[in-house]
């Protein structure tokens, strides 16, 4: 179930910011690469920031790079609490690679979908929820 707050934008780092309105989460990863302790990090943030609620999920992925072992991290349940459903936004090789193996390795409990355009996601969302 989704919850409605006032919009609130929140810069997590150099990395990371994210915007809370009343129907999404928009979480923008900003172009670097991203391990293990920089998702813990980041994750940590998003649930002190999200207060335990959940939220429909998009995820700007710009151009953003990921090891393998934090894509695991990513693939955990405790890295889905914040959402009811994720949409990432890709854009890159790297990124539809990345995003092939998380679905075949991790097979999430929550929907996840990946997408070339935030519009497109945003859709996929509302349709979901």
């Amino acid at each position: 179930m989704t919850q409605s707050l006032p919009p609130s934008k929140y810069k997590i780092d150099e990395l990371c910011s994210l915007y809370i309105g009343k129907k999404f989460l928009e979480i923008n990863l900003h172009e670097g690469l991203y391990d293990v302790p920089t998702v813990e990090r980041i994750l940590g943030k998003i649930e002190i920031y999200t207060k335990g609620k959940q939220f429909l999920t998009v995820i700007n992925c710009e151009s953003a790079k990921t090891t393998f072992k934090a894509l695991r991290k990513m693939g955990q349940p405790n890295a889905m609490q914040y959402a009811v459903a994720k949409a990432y936004v890709i854009t890159t090789p790297h990124q539809k690679i990345m995003a092939n193996i998380f679905l075949m390795l991790f097979k999430p409990k929550k929907p996840v979908r990946f997408f070339r355009d935030t519009e497109s996601a945003k859709e996929w969302l509302t349709q979901i929820h």
